[in-house]
């Protein structure tokens, strides 16, 4: 929605991956197994009951976020199956129900037990990019406040520490309170209605594609991406976009085109990023590359640019 409005959106091809969730066949939504339960000494297994981190990293599991996540989801391709192993069955049991209740609990609930070994995957977590904001939430556009992961703060690189976003959904949360005081108290602001109160029936339709855009950004712009993956998951999604408004339904018109627009803007980044660095990770090109420390800024109606990494911003 910003994007549409004009705001510039900085850096969108940066997206943070968690190794481990819980893998649910079939399930929209992903648990994740905190990465405290492989600091506790839990062991990445592959098909065969093998540690496959073990010569990868000197530190194993406890590599860095980005490398777990891309060793697991290459394993899973070695392995044919949709995910790896995680084990704990070497661990103290009584220590790990004491340490990891909720956790143990949640993987109850769908039969498995934390004491033993659980199926995981990686899954898409944060988003280090999106609208540009100074720091007191304020965008290019008068009056509008960003924060939380849709704002792109300047507080982060191309990767995200584990609680940074509390900084940015919590201080910058009260800061853009604090200085859009300056505009006066918000009176009679209109109830928000989502588009498909209207025709429920049609969020059918949007649904279906979400879940087709959910498996192209997988194949193509996951958490390993190449020129060829980007410029086949590119193509279809300016067809899909060309394709908008041939269906006469508001819903699916508007929330298709926005989710679409989203998925444009990764894609496009990712590609324009000929290199790898922090939560984006090039096969084609798997070192990181001076030429591209810096920032991607991508606006509506304009070509891709590119902006010092401690340029100022002025709002």
């Amino acid at each position: 929605m910003a994007y549409n409005a004009g705001c510039r959106i900085r850096d969108m091809e940066f997206i943070q991956f968690h190794p481990t969730a819980l893998y649910i066949k079939d399930s929209p939504k992903a648990f994740l197994i905190s990465e405290a339960v492989r600091g506790e000494g839990a062991y990445l297994l592959d098909k065969d009951g093998k540690r496959f981190m073990l010569p990868i990293h000197e530190l194993a599991e406890l590599a860095p976020r980005d490398i777990v996540a891309r060793s697991i989801f290459k394993q899973m391709a070695l392995d044919d199956r949709p995910y790896v192993i995680l084990s704990l069955k070497h661990l103290d049991p009584e220590k790990i129900e004491s340490r990891f209740p909720t956790i143990l609990a949640r993987c109850a609930e769908y039969g498995y037990d934390l004491t033993d070994q659980v199926p995981i995957a990686p899954a898409a977590h944060y988003t280090v990019g999106g609208v540009i904001s100074d720091l007191y939430g304020r965008t290019d556009i008068k009056r509008l406040y960003v924060c939380g992961e849709a704002a792109s703060t300047g507080i982060m690189g191309a990767n995200r520490l584990a609680s940074n976003s509390l900084l940015e959904c919590l201080v910058f949360a009260k800061r853009s309170i604090d200085v859009s005081k300056e505009y006066g108290d918000l009176k009679d602001v209109p109830e928000f209605k989502p588009l498909y109160h209207k025709d429920p029936a049609a969020a059918d339709d949007y649904y279906a594609l979400k879940a087709q855009i959910a498996h192209t950004m997988n194949n193509c712009s996951g958490i390993i991406r190449s020129e060829l993956l980007l410029s086949t998951g590119l193509n279809l999604v300016k067809t899909l976009l060309k394709g908008m408004g041939s269906e006469k339904n508001e819903y699916y018109d508007e929330a298709s085109r926005k989710l679409l627009n989203v998925v444009y803007l990764i894609m496009t980044g990712a590609r324009f990023r000929r290199e790898s660095r922090g939560g984006h990770y090039r096969e084609d090109y798997p070192t990181l590359k001076e030429e591209f420390a810096l920032h991607t800024i991508q606006q509506s109606g304009k070509k891709l640019t590119t902006m010092p990494v401690n340029e100022k911003q002025n709002f």
